[in-house]
């Protein structure tokens, strides 16, 4: 069997004083398989520069960030988090990075579900027992995936597509 995809979510919050600041950042695993392993990778867009870390060996390459875990926080339960941080100096703007990923994926949270809305039949219409029932939906896709079409069910019944 094949490993569910990554799924996770980064939260980023800081104690600025002007000239630098701390982060802690907690990956979350909002996946349904345990991360053994990872490396969180980020960028800045500022000149952010790497004082020291905890919880991780951290570096810095130019506005690159990464942070590979530690012995003792290598494995990440599905459901789970681990937290790690370090301190920054920095002068002028300090921008929070606007993306992160975790061992190459992207790491935005869990997949989001399509929205789906049914335009037919229209709101309040009447059918009687027999006649044929029009049904249409449109549907939107998040997370950049597509949709390749939509089934209604009566129960377990297929009622169309």
């Amino acid at each position: 069997a094949q490993a569910a995809a990554l799924q996770c979510s980064v939260d980023y919050k800081t104690n600025d004083w002007g000239s630098g600041f701390t982060v802690d950042l907690t990956l979350t695993n909002r996946g349904t398989d345990a991360i053994d392993g990872w490396t969180l990778t980020y960028a800045y867009s500022g000149n952010q520069k790497l004082g020291n870390g905890w919880n991780g060996t951290w570096s810095q390459s130019g506005q690159n960030i990464t942070v590979k875990n530690a012995p003792h926080n290598a494995r990440v339960a599905a459901g789970a988090a681990v937290s790690t941080g370090a301190q920054f100096s920095y002068s002028g703007s300090n921008t929070a990075p606007t993306s992160y990923s975790v061992n190459g994926t992207s790491c935005t949270g869990a997949h989001q579900p399509p929205i789906a809305v049914l335009t037919s039949p229209s709101a309040g219409a009447v059918y009687t027992q027999g006649q044929a029932v029009p049904l249409a939906a449109t549907a939107a896709a998040a997370d950049n995936a597509t949709i390749s079409k939509v089934e209604f069910y009566d129960d377990t019944k297929l009622l169309g597509t």
